[in-house]
């Protein structure tokens, strides 16, 4: 489609975003949503002025680890990027109000001492590739 192309956010000072640009963008409370009909993305940005990159990489891999929920993880994801580093993992959870699964990335983007935090909504799996593509061209800087 000729309306159907790739543009870039910038998010905060420091973090940018590459995504189509039949997205909707819209500020929800503390978040940053883009959304479609079958597909969410929902950022927040989070600072950790007395914590390192390292440690705010083990607090997340150890809150991956604990994670306490009914929906067991289906595949973890770390993603070392030179100024940044992802962590995540890819469950499955369940709307009772609307009867419907869908899938979820959670993921953590991590530099200096800041962390953008991504929940990737989608409904079907072909959209997997979509949702790790645009994590992973998330940049820092």
């Amino acid at each position: 489609m000729e309306d159907d192309f790739i543009i870039e956010h910038q998010l905060t000072d420091n973090w940018r975003l590459t995504i189509n640009n039949l997205f909707d963008r819209k500020k929800e409370d503390d978040a940053l949503m883009y959304t479609t009909n079958d597909k969410t993305l929902r950022m927040n940005v989070w600072n950790y002025p007395d914590k390192t990159k390292d440690e705010i990489l083990e607090d997340k891999k150890a809150e991956i680890k604990e994670r306490n929920s009914d929906n067991e993880i289906i595949k973890k994801y770390e993603l070392d990027q030179g100024n940044r580093i992802k962590v995540g993992y890819h469950i499955k959870e369940y709307d009772q109000q609307k009867d419907i699964t869908y899938n979820l990335i959670c993921g953590f983007c991590i530099a200096d001492n800041e962390v953008l935090q991504t929940f990737f909504y989608f409904d079907d799996e072909k959209d997997l590739e979509w949702a790790l593509n645009t994590w992973k061209q998330i940049t820092y800087k």
